[in-house]
């Protein structure tokens, strides 16, 4: 995804698509409980609110998403470049070796960063709080060519997920939501072991929490595949894709095929 970052054998295409569905994907019956469900969501998405100008698809099993995009993504964003800026202030003390004050220094700078750290998850908890429920899927593809990432995908070009940096490729990201995955990190976050000083306390503090996510989502990305693209002027296009899925630890999850039109999101 261009920012940070928000996931079917070969079967026929799913029974009881509705009339406004936006496009299908398949998977592999052998390797899901349950599919991805229709595409009520397809959407092209230009961000140029992320420090740049990129595209990415996004599809989900719901409707609305280019208007709930256009609400959280700034949000969001805002959250993260305070985050940003607590660490850019923390690196920036812990560096200034010539500071008479050092160690005075450091304390409130990581002080500073602890408090941050814990605005940014309350903050990134109570967003995704109206952007998912349980049972949404989501995928997410983003295209590269020899020149850039997150392009806008050029017509009549096949992309490979095994291309290399100088030819045409793309990554693939399927996440089914189970709650709100900010809510058990917010939960797991101790602020007083951030601000601790010791070494242990500290690495728990900013590196253990994340696993508390692995409750509220499942993810796979794409293993092998392509995508073959149909631009429509600059506010449309037709993706139909096939190929492999593994799981975050790197097993075969199956296969996943799709077809739709995305529409563009513009998010500024």
């Amino acid at each position: 995804m261009y920012r940070h970052a928000l996931a079917v054998a070969v079967v026929p295409l799913l029974a009881g698509v509705v009339a406004c569905s936006d496009g299908t994907v398949t998977l592999d019956e052998e390797k899901f409980d349950e599919g991805f469900g229709s595409v009520k969501s397809a959407v092209l998405v230009h961000d140029t609110e992320a420090g740049g100008d990129g595209y990415y698809v996004m599809l989900a099993n719901r409707g609305g998403l280019c208007k709930d995009l256009q609400e959280l993504l700034p949000q969001q964003y805002a959250l993260e470049d305070d985050y940003a800026a607590a660490w850019d202030d923390f690196n920036e003390a812990l560096f200034d070796w010539t500071n008479p004050n050092y160690v005075d220094a450091i304390n409130a700078a990581l002080n500073d960063l602890c408090e941050a750290q814990t605005v940014y998850l309350n903050g990134m908890t109570e967003l995704y709080d109206t952007f998912v429920e349980e049972g949404d899927h989501f995928l997410v593809a983003s295209f590269w060519n020899e020149d850039d990432y997150n392009i806008f995908p050029e017509e009549e070009v096949t992309y490979d997920t095994d291309a290399s940096s100088s030819e045409d490729g793309f990554d693939l990201v399927m996440s089914y939501y189970f709650g709100n995955p900010y809510a058990p990190v917010a939960d797991a976050w101790d602020e007083e072991a951030c601000k601790s000083l010791d070494a242990d306390q500290m690495a728990t503090a900013f590196d253990d929490i994340w696993d508390a996510m692995d409750s509220t989502l499942d993810t796979w990305s794409a293993d092998g595949g392509e995508a073959t693209i149909k631009a429509k002027g600059d506010t449309k296009v037709v993706v139909e894709y096939s190929g492999g899925l593994e799981d975050m630890d790197g097993n075969d999850a199956g296969k996943i095929e799709g077809d739709f039109a995305a529409k563009l999101c513009e998010i500024e």
